[in-house]
């Protein structure tokens, strides 16, 4: 079992070189989402570690991207299901839980500089599921998913998503 602690390195090595992006992983009980900073300052930590933020789901052809409005800064993490081990996206998807980690690391020292877990609305959640399951369905693998997302990416900026998806905040 891996360790995620404040102040240590972030235990998958396999994200280093990502840099202000952020990447979801879906576990049995939740989702994970580390968020890859250069150089964050103390106020960008503060505002991913304990400050309210506002999320959101946009979708472009059953691929969901979830949207991350903090006061310095914003993000968007897409969701490929064919990233995640199919036992731990059978299980999650079959579950009620809404528990989102938040992992705020240095993407320079690849340092956890700030920890959350927070409970997402069940709307949110549902929703997501369901862009999940009709993804499964729509694509065969993970290359056409990720052939979609960058397709959205060429026509969306982070801020256009933002606007236009669905949003919920967390106080």
């Amino acid at each position: 079992m891996e360790e995620y602690i404040l102040g240590q390195p972030y235990p998958d090595p396999s994200f280093r070189g990502v840099v202000d992006n952020a990447v979801l992983n879906i576990s049995t009980w939740g989702f994970d989402l580390a968020i890859f900073w250069k150089n964050p300052t103390p106020a960008e930590t503060k505002a991913v570690s304990s400050d309210p933020f506002t999320y959101g789901i946009f979708e472009r052809d059953n691929v969901p991207f979830i949207t991350l409005e903090f006061s310095k800064m914003t993000l968007d993490a897409p969701v490929n299901v064919f990233n995640s081990p199919p036992q731990n996206l059978q299980e999650f998807l079959k579950t009620d839980t809404n528990t989102l980690r938040l992992y705020f690391v240095d993407a320079t020292s690849y340092i956890i500089k700030g920890l959350r877990a927070v409970g997402l609305n069940m709307d949110f959640v549902n929703t997501l599921k369901n862009l999940m399951s009709e993804q499964l369905k729509t694509y065969e693998a993970s290359k056409a998913v990720d052939q979609k997302i960058h397709q959205t990416w060429s026509r969306y900026n982070t801020d256009q998503m933002i606007k236009e998806a669905k949003r919920f905040r967390i106080s």
